[in-house]
C-alpha cells in the first residue's frame, strides 16, 4: 500500500491540473500585497476639487483657481463662480478651467475699503460664503476658497499618497516662498503643526504643486502637512485621521485580510482544484476503462480507491502549503512578524477538509455516472452552484421567509445553512476567527459572539469530519461493490 500510495502521489503531484493550479494559486497570493499595504497604511485621499484665490490690486478684482482630481493632476472645464452681495460690490463672475486646470480673470467695481458678502462655488457646488474685507495692503491675498493641502492619490503606486499645494503669492506670483512639510503620527489627537518637529517635503514650483510623500510607516494613524513662510509662521495646515465618521475607528487588521483572502479566492480554487485533480486520477481513469489494467495488477478496487484519493488529497494539501508559505512570506515582508500560529493551523485545517470532501464527491459521481464528460460537467457545475449561488439561494429563501437582510436572524440563517455546505465551510472558520456583527439601526455594527450562532470548535469539527467521512464513505463503498 505504502509503495503504490507514493507511485500514485508521486505521479498525481506532476499532472498539469496540479502543476497549474499551484502556479494559480502562487500569482493569487500576490494579489495580497497592495491590499496588505492598504491595511497598514491606509489612505485617505481627496477625491479631488477646486481651490479659488483672490487679490486685489489696481483697482481690480484677481482671482485664480486651480481645479484637480483626486491623483491632483488638472481638470479642465469646471466652472467656477464668484457672487459678491452688498452696496458697491463687484459683479459677479464666472470662469471655467482650461486644460492646465486653471482659470485666470479679473473684475472691476467695488473699493477696496468695503467689506462684501461672498459665495464661491465650482461646478454648482458651494465651496465658501462668508464675509469678504479686502486686503490691508493691495497684493495681499484676499480670500481662499477650497483646501490648500490636500491629500491625493499616488497615480502609480494605490497604497501611497502625495500633497497637493495650491495657492498663490502676493500679487499673484508663484507661491514659492512657502515650505511645505509633513509629520506622520499613530494618535487620534490632533496637536498643533510646529515647523521644528516636522520633517521638510519641498517648496512648490507653480500654483499648483504635487509633492511625493514618503511611505508611512506601520501603524499610522494621521498625517499632518502644512505650510511655512519664511519666518516659520504657518500659512496653512491639514491633518489626515484614517478614523471613518460615524464607523469604526480602525481599518482591517492583516489577519483578517488574510482570512478574507482566503475565504473569498483560496477556498473558491481549492475545490475546483480537488475536483480536477480527482477527475484526472481517477474519474476520467474510470469513465475511460484505464482503470481496468490497473487492476489487472495485485492491487483490490478497495486499495486502489485508497491510493488515488489519498494521493489526491496529499497533492491538494502540498499546493495549500505553498500559499500559505506565501501568505507568510508576505507578512514578514509587509508587517514584519509571522502570521498567528491559530490562523495557520485553522486555514489548512479548513482547506484541507474542503479539499477532502470534493475529492470525494468528484470520485463518488465517478461511480453514479458513465461518461467522462459527465462526470466533469456534474462536478464542476456543483462546485458552481455551491460557491457561486450558495448567497443568491439564501437570500431568496430569505425573502421568501420575510427574515429582513442583514438582520441576526438573517445572519443565524446564513450560518446554519453554511453547515450543509462544504464550499462554505472556511468561511464559517472565518467568521469562527475574526467574529461576527450585525448592522445596528444606525448604521454601526454591532459585534456577536460566534458562540452565539452554534460556530464553536466542537461545531466546526464535527461539520468537518461528517464532510469528509460521508462521501469518502460512499465512494469507498461503491468502488468495492461496483464495476
Amino acid at each position: 500500500m505504502a509503495g503504490a500510495l507514493r507511485h500514485d502521489f508521486v505521479r498525481t503531484l506532476r499532472t498539469k491540473s496540479v502543476l497549474v493550479s499551484m502556479a494559480v494559486i502562487i500569482v493569487l497570493s500576490l494579489g495580497l500585497v497592495p491590499l496588505v499595504k492598504l491595511a497598514t497604511n491606509p489612505v485617505p485621499v481627496s477625491s479631488g476639487g477646486t481651490v479659488v484665490a483672490e487679490y486685489y490690486s489696481g483697482g481690480l478684482y484677481h482671482f485664480l483657481a486651480y481645479s484637480y482630481n483626486t491623483y491632483g493632476q488638472p481638470v479642465s472645464g469646471t466652472p467656477v463662480n464668484v457672487t459678491f452681495f452688498g452696496p458697491g460690490a463687484p459683479p459677479s463672475s464666472t470662469a471655467s478651467t482650461n486644460s492646465s486646470g486653471y482659470a485666470a480673470w479679473t473684475v472691476g467695481g467695488g473699493l477696496p475699503s468695503n467689506s462684501f458678502s461672498f459665495l464661491v462655488t465650482a461646478s454648482g457646488n458651494e465651496l465658501v460664503e462668508g464675509t469678504f474685507s479686502p486686503s490691508p495692503e493691495p497684493g495681499e491675498v484676499g480670500f481662499i476658497a477650497g483646501d490648500i493641502l490636500s491629500l491625493v492619490q499616488d497615480p502609480s503606486n494605490s497604497s501611497r499618497s502625495d500633497v497637493l499645494f495650491a495657492y498663490i503669492g502676493s500679487n499673484g506670483t508663484v507661491p514659492s516662498m512657502y515650505r511645505i512639510y509633513y509629520s506622520y503620527g499613530s494618535s487620534s489627537s490632533f496637536t498643533q503643526i510646529n515647523e521644528s518637529e516636522m520633517s521638510f517635503l519641498g517648496m512648490p514650483n507653480s500654483y499648483a504643486t504635487v509633492f511625493k510623500l514618503p511611505q508611512a510607516p506601520a501603524g499610522t494613524t494621521t498625517t499632518q502637512i502644512g505650510a511655512f513662510d519664511v519666518n516659520g509662521t504657518a500659512v496653512a495646515s491639514s491633518t489626515y485621521s484614517y478614523q471613518v465618521v460615524g464607523g469604526p475607528s480602525t481599518p482591517p487588521t492583516p489577519q483578517q485580510l488574510f482570512t478574507s483572502f482566503t475565504s473569498s479566492i483560496l477556498s473558491l480554487v481549492i475545490p475546483l482544484m480537488a475536483i480536477l485533480v480527482a477527475f484526472n486520477t481517477y474519474g476520467k481513469d474510470r469513465a475511460t476503462g484505464v482503470l481496468e489494467s490497473v487492476l489487472a495488477r495485485p492491487v483490490t478496487r478497495l486499495g486502489l480507491g485508497v491510493t488515488r484519493y489519498l494521493s489526491s488529497l496529499l497533492s491538494i494539501s502540498v499546493a495549500i502549503i505553498i500559499s500559505l508559505a506565501a501568505m507568510e512570506a508576505i507578512s514578514q515582508a509587509l508587517i514584519g512578524k509571522i502570521l498567528a500560529p491559530e490562523f495557520v493551523l485553522y486555514t489548512f485545517a479548513a482547506l484541507v477538509v474542503e479539499a477532502a470532501t470534493f475529492v470525494g464527491l468528484t470520485m463518488l459521481i465517478s461511480h453514479l455516472l458513465k461518461s467522462a464528460g459527465a462526470i466533469e460537467w456534474v462536478a464542476v457545475g456543483l462546485w458552481i452552484v455551491l460557491d457561486f449561488f450558495w448567497s443568491v439561494i439564501i437570500l431568496f429563501g430569505a425573502l421568501a421567509l420575510g427574515v429582513e437582510i442583514g438582520s441576526g436572524n438573517y445572519l443565524g440563517v446564513t450560518i446554519d445553512l453554511g453547515f450543509l455546505n462544504p464550499a462554505q465551510y472556511y468561511g464559517l472558520v472565518g467568521e469562527y476567527l475574526n467574529g461576527v456583527s450585525i448592522t445596528s439601526n444606525g448604521g454601526g455594527s454591532i459585534p456577536i459572539s460566534p458562540a452565539t450562532y452554534g460556530l464553536t470548535p466542537l461545531t466546526l469539527t464535527v461539520a468537518a469530519v461528517l464532510w469528509v467521512v460521508v462521501p469518502l464513505a460512499g465512494f469507498l463503498y461503491l468502488a468495492r461493490r461496483r464495476d
